[in-house]
């Protein structure tokens, strides 16, 4: 599963201190051995971002699971608003799940609409 190849590869490459948001908190941490945080499940990407930054993640995960929806339902959208704040660091084999680390300092950047 390339949920846990993205684990796997944050607990070799990310500092120790790092906090990952991702959809399966626990899954990951078990994997990561990293502090995992959730992100808020709102259509309004302000809020969002606001809550990767108010958790100071250092990392966000875009999975592709197909039993929920809510990474592209929810958390794409908000990458898409603030693209420069997201830098990819890592994508699985299959390219099925990727790895942004976040930088909070651009995230007055938006897209162009």
């Amino acid at each position: 599963m390339s949920y846990y190849e993205a684990a796997d590869w944050v607990g070799k490459e990310t500092p120790p201190a790092s906090i990952i948001a991702c959809r399966s908190t626990y899954l990951f941490y078990l994997r990561a051995h990293r502090k995992t945080v959730g992100y808020v499940f709102s259509e309004k990407p302000d809020e969002v971002l606001k809550s990767l930054t108010d958790q100071h993640a250092t990392y966000v995960v875009v999975d592709h699971f197909m039993w929920t929806g809510t990474t592209g339902h929810y958390l794409v959208p908000a990458i898409q608003t603030r693209p420069a704040m997201f830098q990819p660091v890592h994508q699985t084999a299959d390219k099925e799940t990727w790895v942004l680390a976040i930088h909070p300092d651009t995230a007055g950047s938006a897209a162009p609409r």
